[in-house]
């Protein structure tokens, strides 16, 4: 075990110290994740020491207090802030494993001569490696900017929902609506606004789009937990994750952004590709026919809403739903609804090319979504590339 802990450390020294040598060089992460560099965050390190110790029990080797302190520092110097390591840090901790190795080192030294050839026999690989089984489980990421501003535009939805959107309160327009559109989907009832048609039938494609753009940093159930304990709420809660995302997700096809709110004010968004992405994510959202068939559908809907019809007096229509926006609350709070999860879906298109190597597009072609209303999104989930194509975060 020593001497498994002897090969671990000096490549994690190794690892530390081109770390602190990539942060100086491309100081942002969507920079470096896209160069393929490794982005080592400060949760990583602090369960990586605990692993190491717990998997070489240090503790209860006779003379090892030394090296065991030293793992321990790894794990003070990553919570000593928040935020991505700095290049100090970095070079402390590759210190600080480089003191481990010595250490353990000089306890091998100790050895009698025939422990020492029945250790080397024993090696096999490291039970260390944050590949392997020992890797540490993901926590979530602090609260930063993007919760709060999600927190606040959720509250803010709300509030006006309630007190200054236009229309009475309650609402006798919009179940009238929602009765109608249940009662005959399709075709377009004759009493129903184009307009509105296409905007009520556009929350479940938007919905979808976002699903896919979510998921893949919405982390992974495990299997084993929920065998273990099936009705605990923790085991419905992936690692790295305060929240589950599918009952949210769910849920924002009815209410939108009512339910997407909650969750990205606390979601912890992952800077790299998942380690084992769910199967619905590897075998639905991340297929670009998935973004085919959405794009289809959304190329559906002026057709379908009746947009398109031959002689269609459009200036009777926009007045026409002008019209609703002032006297429905439940319109003008499902208009802004949808602008909404457009907008969130313009911002997780910019992430998600940083997952896939193209943080340079990111800005544009999330911006590009926004021109493209609904549309946009979709077109991006059908050509984006693969996850696999993308090193993950802890790999060289």
């Amino acid at each position: 075990m020593l001497l498994q802990l002897v090969s671990h450390t000096a490549v994690m020294e190794d690892m530390m110290r081109q770390s602190a040598a990539d942060v100086e060089e491309m100081p942002g992460v969507e920079e470096r994740l896209e160069a393929g560099r490794p982005v080592i965050r400060r949760e990583d390190m602090v369960q990586s020491a605990s692993v190491m110790l717990e998997n070489s029990g240090l503790a209860d080797i006779p003379g090892a207090h030394a090296a065991a302190s030293s793992l321990q520092r790894i794990a003070t110097i990553a919570q000593a802030d928040q935020g991505q390591l700095r290049t100090s840090e970095y070079l402390a901790i590759a210190d600080a494993y480089s003191a481990v190795r010595v250490d353990c080192q000089r306890l091998l030294e100790a050895m009698p001569r025939q422990q020492q050839d029945e250790s080397k026999q024993r090696v096999a690989p490291s039970s260390f490696s944050m590949k392997a089984d020992a890797t540490p489980e993901p926590v979530p990421e602090p609260i930063g900017a993007a919760n709060a501003i999600a927190g606040l535009v959720w509250v803010g939805l709300v509030a006006w929902s309630f007190t200054a959107a236009p229309g009475p309160f309650p609402d006798p327009i919009g179940p009238q609506l929602v009765a109608t559109l249940a009662a005959q989907p399709v075709p377009r009832p004759e009493s129903i606004n184009e307009l509105f048609y296409a905007v009520f039938n556009s929350f479940s494609v938007v919905a979808a789009s976002i699903a896919a753009l979510t998921l893949p940093s919405g982390g992974k159930l495990e299997a084993e937990k929920l065998q273990a304990a099936p009705t605990a709420l923790a085991s419905w809660i992936p690692a790295g994750q305060r929240v589950p995302a599918i009952p949210f997700l769910w849920g924002s096809v009815v209410i939108g952004y009512f339910a997407l709110g909650p969750y990205f004010a606390l979601r912890s968004a992952r800077p790299g590709p998942p380690e084992d992405a769910g199967w619905c994510t590897r075998n639905i959202f991340e297929q670009r026919a998935f973004g085919v068939v959405l794009s289809a559908l959304t190329l559906s809907l002026p057709f379908s809403s009746g947009l398109l019809s031959p002689g269609l007096d459009y200036a009777a229509v926009v007045a026409a739903f002008n019209d609703l926006l002032s006297s429905s609350r439940f319109v003008a709070v499902a208009s802004v609804d949808i602008v909404l999860m457009l907008v969130l879906a313009a911002t997780l298109i910019k992430e998600d090319c940083a997952r896939r190597g193209w943080a340079q597009r990111g800005l544009a072609l999330g911006a590009g979504s926004l021109l493209l209303p609904i549309l946009g999104p979709c077109l991006y989930l059908a050509v984006r590339p693969p996850l696999d194509d993308t090193p993950p975060p802890l790999e060289r």
